[in-house]
């Protein structure tokens, strides 16, 4: 009997790691930005499309068949290690250590040793296989996913709704060369002593760059009216030299028109 548990133990071992290495590949190919691992690659473009499974039906079914083979070869472990004259703590500590052990192993280290060092190539072999156990867990694998479109129903049953700014994310990501911004009225921020510096400036540069002259004010056709203050050596508007403008002066002073 413990000879049976024994073997009964070391396959669900082995099954564990085998299906938990299948069930890498299928998770690792549900990434976006997968590595260039020659395994996943052989995986991707022969072995998927033979064992007839979705990625994602693929990784459920065989997520599955790893946790009901985990618990499974623990029991056997543990009736393997059932002895007559040992203490039960005894029998049961031993049952767990050789557990974690067989776990650590096939979960984790051989899976992501043959994902790395191997091609995949070899599991062609093991093809039959895979479709059996993907057969034998097509019950529970359907239950699970019924149970899933139901809670989706029900989620969606009691009003809620996707997230009101997942469109607008999307919309962002397609029309990345425009921004528009909505400032408030009230909320506007202009900074008016900078802008008055800033004129001063400007205005005082003027002020130094451009030749200017005193004239007297006389309200005639050849000069501006109220000129108060400074005033440029010519008549822009009308094209008059200072020149021209001192002879019409003159002319009007002596009473010739």
């Amino acid at each position: 009997m413990n000879l049976l548990c024994l073997a009964l133990a070391v396959a669900f071992t082995l099954l564990l790691g085998f299906v938990s290495y299948i069930q890498l590949l299928y998770l690792e190919s549900l990434r976006l930005l997968r590595p260039e691992v020659p395994s996943l690659e052989y995986f991707r473009e022969s072995l998927a499309e033979r064992i007839g499974l979705e990625a994602e039906h693929g990784s459920l079914t065989f997520s599955l068949i790893k946790h009901l083979s985990l618990p499974l070869a623990g029991l056997f472990y543990l009736c393997a290690l059932v002895r007559p004259g040992v203490a039960p703590w005894q029998s049961v500590l031993e049952a767990v250590g050789l557990s974690l052990i067989a776990m650590l192993l096939t979960t984790y280290l051989v899976p992501m040793f043959l994902y790395r060092r191997t091609k995949g190539a070899w599991m062609l072999r093991f093809l039959p296989a895979i479709k059996l156990m993907a057969l034998c867990a097509s019950p529970l694998t359907a239950l699970l996913r019924m149970f899933q479109s139901l809670l989706e129903l029900d989620k969606y049953g009691t009003g809620e709704t996707a997230p009101a700014d997942s469109v607008e994310h999307i919309e962002a990501l397609r029309d990345d060369d425009r921004m528009e911004i909505n400032v408030a009225m009230g909320q506007t921020a202009v900074d008016l002593g900078r802008i008055g510096v800033v004129l001063k400036e400007v205005f005082a540069g003027f002020q130094r760059r451009m030749p200017v002259k005193r004239v007297p004010q006389h309200k005639d056709v050849g000069v501006a009216y109220y000129a108060g203050g400074f005033q440029f050596m010519s008549d822009a508007a009308r094209g008059i030299s200072r020149a021209e403008q001192d002879k019409l002066l003159s002319t009007w002073r002596d009473g010739q028109p």
